[in-house]
């Protein structure tokens, strides 16, 4: 019963954080609403499939939260050109090296956070969270694929 109101909570706290928020730039507003929804429908779904008690959760989700903060600072940084026709051989060499870079950077995050995560939840739980990470989102993609699918129908 606990869990369920640590859940609902959760979702309250977000949905009011979403209906407080007002962008000038309504694209950005929605995107970022649609975000803020998105890792609202995480916690509650992770919580549940790892059965995280109302202790564990208010000791990991602040970690994770900072760990996935740092994680996402290195995604935002990879290099968005694409088009390397226009690039000389050591320009291609340099965004390569980059790649390795931040690669690197992420896994020492996440053996950083594996290592605090044992300091607050059973090994068995720990393991449950990368994989629900995945199972999470490859049901945010098909969610979104289908949403697509059904924009594209409709005009």
């Amino acid at each position: 019963m606990k869990k369920y109101i640590l859940i609902f909570s959760v979702l309250i706290f977000s949905a009011s954080h979403l209906f407080g928020q007002h962008s000038d730039a309504k694209e950005k507003g929605d995107r970022t609403e649609m975000m803020e929804r998105i890792k609202a429908k995480k916690v509650a779904f992770l919580t549940t499939k790892m059965d995280l008690t109302p202790d564990e959760a208010g000791k990991f989700w602040p970690v994770y939260n900072a760990y996935e903060k740092r994680l996402d600072e290195i995604k935002s940084s990879y290099n968005k050109h694409k088009d390397f026709n226009d690039l000389s051989d050591a320009e291609i060499e340099k965004h390569i090296l980059d790649d390795f870079e931040k690669r690197q950077k992420f896994l020492e995050i996440n053996r950083e956070a594996f290592e605090d995560y044992k300091k607050i939840l059973p090994m068995k739980k720990i393991a449950k969270l990368r994989h629900y990470e995945r199972e999470f989102t490859k049901e945010v993609l098909h969610r979104y694929k289908n949403r697509t699918k059904e924009k594209a129908k409709n005009k």
